[in-house]
Formats: structure tokens, sequence, C-alpha cells
């Protein structure tokens, strides 16, 4: 998100859609939810993957297979 916060529009068929200021908005919800503590939103720090070396998509796909030990 924070790469496209600085993209303009995107054309979505017939509409264009101002993609910057939807991913400033969805970075607030993500830092909001993140400082509430009954949001029901938990983070993931960096370390927290099953594959530290992956990079791009298989990076994304190795923290989303992440499952904490509680």
């Amino acid at each position: 998100m924070d790469g496209l916060k600085r993209s303009t529009q995107i054309s979505d068929g017939a509409k264009r859609l101002p993609i910057g200021a939807l991913a400033r908005e969805a970075i607030r919800w993500a830092q909001e939810a993140l400082r509430s503590e009954h949001s029901g939103v938990i983070g993931q720090r960096k370390n927290e993957t099953t594959d530290e070396a992956a990079t791009g998509d298989d990076a994304i796909l190795a923290y989303c297979l992440y499952v904490p030990e509680y």
C-alpha cells in the first residue's frame, strides 16, 4: 500500500478510481486498528514467516502461511 499511495488513478472499465487516496485511507485504517486493543486485528513481525529468504510473491505467501505458537 505504501507504494500505491503516490498513485493517482487507475481505470476500472468506465470509471477511474483514486488509488492513492484509497491506499492512504487503508493505511490509516490499518494503523488505527493495530493501535486499538479491541479491533480484532493483530500485527505480524518481519521474522514471523515460514521462509525468511523468500522474495516477492513467495515472501507474501511465506508470511501468510506462518502460524504462531500460542
